[in-house]
């Protein structure tokens, strides 16, 4: 075989190979065509799921911020219910101590040789009025603001109004029923409906001992504690706070009666 017929069979055979090949390559193209088509079609179908779902997310958040404005608004009302209701029972427990007072007076004039009553003055009974207190130590105060929940009040409460005479009530505070109460002030028992009247008194004169010895004038508070211990004042100040504050007061009562 010459030469020319050599080469001219080699020059085939590699165009065949080379047909083959991109014939190979052609077929490769199509599947990753097909493929990155595919691609696309999964890409668009889960960018399509998140636009959906960040719309339901939307429709969420807006009922969620919905639902809390109206739970804001409720009790905005609730704390104006309560606010009227305060009113209310304080014009009730002036009027019903002011009728209390004129009954009590009637009967006094009515009463006579000496008998006493519920009403008789109590030597060693404090009585419950906002005053200044001077008579708890300094130690005492500070350790009872130390707790910063109700154990700093029912503390002081202990150490000033109890009364340790045998026979005497312990407390200036008398619980009548469930809701109706009388503080002792005046030489005499007077009626305190719901206790607001002693709430706040006892609260108040309290609040004005931990404000007084809350400083930095010496080494007894840190700069935490005096800050903590300020938080914890203007609580004193609330009215629901010192509602949950009454409960443990009237509870103390009751076990010491």
């Amino acid at each position: 075989m010459s030469t020319k017929t050599i080469n001219n069979v080699e020059q085939k055979k590699l165009t065949v190979t080379v047909s083959a090949e991109k014939s190979k390559i052609s077929h490769l193209e199509l599947i990753f065509e097909k493929m990155f088509d595919k691609f696309d079609e999964l890409n668009a179908n889960i960018n399509n799921r998140m636009d959906k779902l960040e719309k339901r997310m939307t429709v969420v958040e807006e009922y969620i911020k919905s639902a809390d404005e109206r739970i804001e608004s409720l009790d905005e009302k609730f704390d104006l219910l309560d606010e009227n209701v305060i009113n209310i029972d304080t014009v009730i427990n002036d009027k019903f101590g002011e009728i209390t007072k004129s009954f009590l007076n009637i009967e006094s004039k009515i009463n006579s040789g000496g008998k006493t009553n519920e009403n008789s003055p109590m030597q060693n009974l404090k009585e419950l009025k906002t005053e200044s207190i001077t008579t708890i130590e300094k130690k005492d105060i500070l350790k009872a603001l130390s707790y910063r929940d109700y154990r700093s009040i029912i503390t002081l409460f202990r150490l000033y109004y109890k009364n340790k005479t045998e026979g005497e009530s312990v407390y200036p505070i008398k619980i009548k029923s469930v809701r109706s109460f009388e503080f002792y002030d005046m030489k005499k028992w007077n009626p305190d409906l719901y206790g607001h009247h002693s709430m706040n008194v006892i609260c108040m004169n309290f609040q004005d001992l931990f404000i007084k010895y809350n400083n930095l004038d010496s080494n007894d508070i840190s700069h935490e504690d005096l800050f903590l211990n300020q938080m914890y004042i203007l609580k004193l100040s609330d009215e629901k706070y010192k509602k949950e504050i009454f409960k443990h007061i009237i509870e103390e009562v009751r076990i010491n009666s």
